[in-house]
């Protein structure tokens, strides 16, 4: 009896492994139930086309389109501003004077406005990388009417102070024909230590047209004890000229912002004392007033006492070439 119950016992455990799947074998693992997702939300519609973008003008074609209307409405108020200012210009003739100052010329937004642009001109320039260390720390440029895209301002001004001087001027050296050509100008920027020696700006070349120089200062931020003043000069001796050393200094006049000094190119010895700014460049406008061509004998038309006076050894060599020619 005993052996037949171990075998019904064995039998039931088989029976039992058969069904749980053996002996040691895992427990099933329990199945998670799926989470239900909820219904994906419906793609936002994409953005709307940004709207078809007219035609871009040529950018020269509308910069020179702008400029030329600025150069238009700049002129004819620096013209009319400059022939009021200077109907009546006070020039000392000759070898004593020949200088006359006049401030607010043109108004203080007008002088940043010329400012701006000429720092953009200049913009890549590098202090001492001229050859001639007398000048090293400047540099000039000739301002042309076609460059009215780049500078409408300052070609207004230029063509402004030549037309709107011609006349008090002529009156003034007794009715010799001038020009309101404003061909002979420069725009010059100078950094610290920039410095210009004493010289005449006509020294009596044959084809030296220049009688006058009306020079127009962008300096509106500029402080005291800045330097680079203009420095007139005279003769310690009546009958002596020789070299600067035979000159002393008068009042030298600072580059303040929209000043504007007119002088004789051919009779006021003058030099540019250094500049000490940094942080400022020092700006002018120089434009010269032309003998008209007309005039066939210039030296009777040009004061001759400062032709000695060149302003750098490179001038002085022309100058020589010049008078050795004439």
């Amino acid at each position: 009896m005993a052996q037949l119950a171990a075998w019904l016992l064995l039998g039931f455990l088989c029976s039992s492994q058969a069904l749980s799947g053996g002996f040691g074998a895992p427990k099933a693992a329990k199945r998670k139930k799926k989470k239900r997702r909820a219904p994906a939300a419906a793609p936002a519609p994409p953005p709307p086309p940004p709207p078809r973008a007219k035609p871009a003008a040529k950018a020269g074609a509308v910069d020179e389109l702008a400029s030329l209307m600025a150069l238009q409405s700049s002129r004819a108020a620096y013209e009319s501003r400059i022939a009021q200012r200077c109907e009546s210009i006070d020039l000392k003739p000759g070898i004593d004077g020949g200088l006359a100052v006049i401030d607010d010329l043109l108004g203080a937004e007008a002088c940043a406005q010329l400012r701006r642009e000429a720092e953009r001109v200049h913009a890549d320039f590098v202090p001492g990388t001229l050859d001639e260390a007398d000048v090293s720390n400047t540099r000039a440029e000739l301002i042309r009417p076609e460059d009215f895209a780049t500078r409408p301002r300052i070609v207004g001004l230029a063509l402004s102070l030549a037309a709107a001087l011609r006349e008090p001027l002529m009156k003034h050296r007794g009715g010799v024909e001038l020009t309101s050509d404003c061909a002979a100008n420069m725009l010059s920027v100078y950094a610290a230590g920039g410095a210009f020696p004493v010289h005449v700006d006509n020294h009596g070349g044959p084809d030296d047209r220049r009688l006058y120089g009306a020079i127009y200062y962008m300096n509106p931020d500029l402080e005291e004890g800045s330097g680079g003043h203009f420095v007139p000069h005279r003769r310690k001796e009546r009958d002596v000229l020789r070299t600067a050393a035979d000159l002393e200094p008068l009042e030298p006049v600072a580059p303040k912002g929209d000043r504007l000094i007119i002088f004789e190119a051919d009779a006021l010895a003058h030099g540019v004392e250094a500049y000490r700014d940094a942080a400022y460049w020092r700006y002018a406008l120089t434009v010269w007033i032309l003998a008209a061509d007309n005039v066939a004998d210039l030296d009777a038309a040009r004061r001759d006492e400062w032709r000695p006076l060149s302003p750098t050894a490179t001038h002085s060599s022309m100058a020589d070439a010049d008078r050795a020619s004439s």
